[in-house]
């Protein structure tokens, strides 16, 4: 299994119950056309604690995508190049980067 953790601010304007919202219908879509496996909710980052250490930092939201394999992870990033399986994933998609700022993506894979 491959993660994507995904951390980022709310675009101005944007509230965090939309982008919540939003990020579920993207979710729902990407599920539709075989895309992702798993995601968490959107999260909001509990910085107030000893255990974050990252104070350098600021992103206050995340999410984490799970892929199945390479393969699920590629064809999922080839449609935010423009291979979009419809219109509907398009709109989702474009909703959610037009709403946030300051991303900053991880991947990761588990030992097999």
């Amino acid at each position: 299994m491959i993660h994507m953790l995904s951390r980022f601010n709310l675009a101005d304007g944007a509230s965090a119950e939309q982008v919540a919202r939003g990020y579920v219908r993207l979710v729902t879509l990407l599920r539709q056309h075989d895309l992702v496996a798993a995601t968490s909710r959107m999260g909001q980052r509990l910085d107030d604690t000893p255990m974050d250490t990252d104070a350098g930092d600021n992103r206050r939201y995340f999410t984490v995508m799970s892929f199945r394999d390479r393969a699920q992870l590629d064809r999922s990033y080839a449609q935010l190049l423009g291979d979009r399986p419809g219109p509907a994933l398009a709109a989702a998609h474009d909703f959610i980067r037009n709403s946030t700022r300051d991303q900053l993506f991880t991947c990761w894979q588990d030992p097999d």
